[in-house]
């Protein structure tokens, strides 16, 4: 492995390839792009999950960044409860989660290509209220999710 920056990558072939993605990747070419991806047990504990964030920010009239969005089930979740949020900006390193995201075409929503590993800059970018990160850090050593 070859360390580089806050990241370790892995290199396969041409191209290099940040560990930590690695197993959603494998889950992307076994279910495609959409919530197995995303390596959470259930749709119902994630709504659970997203209830409880929810209720403890509120989310109204706020810019909220949901860092390693997925499918932009987040999105998707504020506009099933009616949460009166002014923006919701997601972010993830895998650009075919992203494109699904915007296939849904969520009310005041927009989705970006990013990995805030690498690029943490692109978390200011958004203007955000409120940085979500439900799972993201999961995947990666203890190192670089304390960095």
């Amino acid at each position: 492995m070859i360390r580089h920056r806050l990241d370790y990558r892995l290199v396969m072939g041409d191209r290099a390839e940040k560990a930590y993605l690695q197993p959603y990747r494998v889950a992307l070419k076994r279910f495609g792009p959409g919530f197995k991806a995303t390596l959470w047990n259930s749709p119902e504990t994630q709504a659970l999950r997203f209830d409880v964030m929810i209720d403890l920010a509120g989310f109204q009239r706020s810019t909220v960044l949901d860092v390693g969005c997925g499918p932009g089930d987040l999105a998707s979740r504020l506009n099933e409860r009616s949460i009166g949020y002014t923006r919701y900006v997601g972010i993830d390193a895998v650009p075919e989660m992203i494109e699904r995201a915007r296939e849904l075409a969520v009310p005041r929503s927009e989705f970006r290509v990013g990995d805030a590993v690498v690029e943490p800059g692109i978390m200011d970018e958004a203007g955000a209220d409120w940085v979500c990160m439900s799972g993201t850090l999961n995947t990666m050593d203890d190192d670089t999710a304390r960095r």
